[in-house]
């Protein structure tokens, strides 16, 4: 699958240096395999979950949230937020509203 929005990982692992490791692997996993499906992609991560257009992925054992449109049929995963577990839920909770 190729990604978009290289540049957002980056900015936050350079803003939380623990993230780093854990969002390489997310990155390197997702860029390795070709997912047909969410079911697909849920077999690969574990902890991903949609919610019309996100996906939103639990990276680092739940410390961190990267949420992406993912389009199966093109293969492109693109960025549109990465965040601290707790960013996300305050940012879920003003989606919601």
């Amino acid at each position: 699958m190729n990604l978009i929005g290289l540049p957002k990982l980056t900015d936050f692992w350079t803003a939380h240096p623990r993230s780093r490791r854990p969002l390489e692997t997310w990155k390197s996993l997702l860029e390795k395999n070709t997912f047909r499906h969410f079911a697909h992609l849920k077999q690969t991560f574990g902890a991903v979950d949609y919610s019309a257009p996100d996906t939103i992925f639990d990276v680092g054992g739940n410390k961190y949230r990267v949420v992406a449109v993912v389009n199966f049929e093109t293969q492109i995963a693109v960025v549109k937020a990465v965040m601290t577990h707790e960013d996300y839920d305050s940012w879920s909770k003003r989606r919601k509203k």
